[in-house]
């Protein structure tokens, strides 16, 4: 598989990803929000190995990451929770949409070694997505994603 077809890979997965997600924070009350904040938090935590850049800039993530769940407790009023939720999610997707190449390499890597470079479109997209967001279940279409997001941050 070529390099440049991974990344394409990728990149789509991260938009369906993010987009659905920003269309189902529309869909969350404030306790949700708060979830929501925190998913987002423990995401860019998981993904701050991934991140380009020095070691001062995957700690800083790690950092950030951690301490979302402080910052998600804290929040007050529905507004301020949908805004720091959406905030959570842009800073994870920036630092995702950073450290691509890396994860590129990185999950080039893995497919090869696990005998997948060549395998059917529809294994790839399984597999990479569970790599990305483990857990979040690959799904049929957007409305499914938005739903199945829901599921998983109330």
């Amino acid at each position: 598989m070529s390099r440049a077809y991974l990344h394409l890979l990728l990149l789509a997965h991260v938009s369906r990803f993010f987009g659905a997600a920003r269309r189902a924070t529309d869909r969350l009350g404030q306790d949700e929000l708060a979830s929501l904040t925190k998913f987002a938090g423990n995401m860019l935590w998981a993904h701050s190995g991934f991140a380009s850049g020095d070691a001062a800039q995957r700690r800083a993530m790690a950092v950030v990451g951690g301490a979302s769940e402080n910052l998600a407790g804290g929040l007050t009023g529905a507004e301020s929770r949908a805004q720091e939720a959406r905030a959570a999610l842009d800073e994870l997707e920036r630092s995702m949409l950073a450290g691509m190449d890396t994860l590129v390499d990185t999950l080039g890597a893995e497919l090869a070694q696990k005998g997948l470079s060549d395998a059917s479109p529809a294994t790839l997209d399984a597999w990479i997505w569970e790599r990305l967001f483990p857990g979040t279940p690959w799904p049929a279409g957007h409305a499914e994603l938005e739903d199945a997001l829901l599921r998983r941050w109330r």
